[in-house]
């Protein structure tokens, strides 16, 4: 995923490899900012419930573990991919 309207390599805000979501241009182990798995985004490699960031579930991204309402962070209409879904988790965080 490249800022803004960017191809150049060192635009590239995130690179995203086997449900890894890396920083940068990196393939390094130490670079992974988010693991993507049933459902879940952890944080960096991580599979521990407490380094749960986020819980994906029917379109709705919940904080957390959270499966209520109020813990909604953002809706989804339809399915996104994992590079889709980096693009608008990047943009919530940072832009929203």
């Amino acid at each position: 995923i490249y800022e803004k309207t960017s191809s150049f390599t060192n635009d590239v805000i995130y690179t995203i490899r086997n449900r890894k979501v890396y920083s940068g241009a990196s393939n390094f182990t130490s670079d992974i900012v988010f693991t993507i798995r049933d459902g879940k985004v952890y944080r960096g490699t991580s599979n521990f419930t407490s380094e749960i960031l986020a819980t994906i579930r029917d379109g709705k991204v919940y904080k957390g573990t959270s499966s209520f309402a109020k813990d909604i962070l953002f809706t989804a209409k339809g399915d996104l991919t994992i590079e889709e879904f980096i693009a608008v988790w990047h943009a919530f965080l940072y832009i929203y």
